[in-house]
């Protein structure tokens, strides 16, 4: 009879692979909202950047020494755009490969994003291979140079830029108020 048989049903508890942890706090002195992905930066992630980095167009690109930078940074909205533009302004010859190459760091893409404007098919803050500085973001270096000095920062930019051509994560996301 189909009463009596025995059913066993086995439960496997799993973690949803996209359950991400985010932390908030609010910045008065520069009037923003930094959001951080937890489960992000407890991970065991690392950059590495000119050690292998795939780059994140639609296929690996390693070769291309590009890192994250292939798009430009997305910046968020005008106040942003700004920011950059300012500390874009302070950096040296030195520090930055494309110093004077162009006036205008900021522009709108094709897709209406206002983005960092690209020199050789990436951003214009990517110092390349060879560059006596060294290779990789101009604001990376000329704020490791200053040791870490505050009016040198990214682009407030989210994932846009590691979600385009394949999934990615974002690193810190941090958002105008």
């Amino acid at each position: 009879m189909w009463w009596s048989a025995r059913c066993i049903v086995h439960t496997v508890a799993r973690t949803p692979t996209d359950t991400h942890e985010w932390l908030s706090f609010e910045d008065e002195d520069e009037e923003r909202t930094w959001v951080f992905d937890a489960t992000f930066l407890t991970s065991n992630w690392t950059c590495i950047f000119g050690n292998g980095c795939q780059g994140v167009l639609t296929g690996p690109a390693p070769e291309l020494v590009q890192g994250c930078c292939s798009y430009g940074a997305h910046l968020v909205d005008k106040k942003d755009a700004r920011r950059v533009e300012k500390a874009a302004a302070t950096l040296t010859p030195e520090e930055w490969q494309n110093h004077g190459v162009k006036k205008n760091v900021i522009h709108t893409n094709k897709h209406g994003e206002t983005v960092t404007r690209l020199v050789d098919d990436a951003c214009i803050f990517l110092n390349r291979p060879g560059f006596p500085a060294g290779a990789g973001c101009a604001f990376h270096i000329a704020a490791a140079r200053r040791r870490g000095s505050r009016h040198l920062s990214d682009p407030t930019v989210g994932p846009a830029p590691l979600g385009q051509g394949r999934p990615g994560v974002p690193l810190v996301v941090h958002r105008g108020s």
